[in-house]
């Protein structure tokens, strides 16, 4: 074969994979729209503006007990710990919603050493707040 058949070869089997390329792509649907664009925006947005309220929020976990601290009189409505390196030690603690109080001490089993993120939701100042917190555990 001389190097003219060759190089008709090689520029035949490029196109045909660019080709087929190009065919793939039009194919494949996976693009960067999302067909839920806004909705997901507007409850990304009251997300933010509840872990805005959250700042304050203190929570800290000391003796078996995980203290949450919201400097104003308050409500509680979840607690959820998640435990990083097992998820089967995962908890979630639904509080009633109806106390307000400043301070809460919510007694727990004794949490296993590891790395564990706690998310608590509530009402304080009339608000909703999210705050998310990572506890390691010595």
């Amino acid at each position: 074969m001389n190097w003219g058949k060759g190089l008709f070869i090689s520029m035949t089997v490029f196109i045909l994979f660019i080709v087929g390329l190009g065919v793939l792509m039009v194919r494949n649907s996976t693009s960067l729209y999302e067909d839920d664009y806004y909705a997901k925006g507007e409850a990304h947005t009251a997300i933010m503006q509840q872990e805005k309220v959250g700042q304050d929020v203190d929570i800290t976990y000391t003796d078996g007990s995980l203290q949450v601290d919201l400097k104003q009189p308050g409500s509680l409505k979840l607690v959820t710990l998640k435990c990083m390196g097992n998820s089967s030690l995962d908890r979630s603690l639904a509080h009633d919603g109806n106390s307000r109080q400043n301070l809460y001490s919510i007694r727990l089993d004794p949490l296993t050493t590891g790395i564990w993120h706690a998310e608590v939701t509530g009402n304080v100042r009339g608000e909703d707040f999210i705050r998310k917190v990572q506890l390691i555990i010595p």
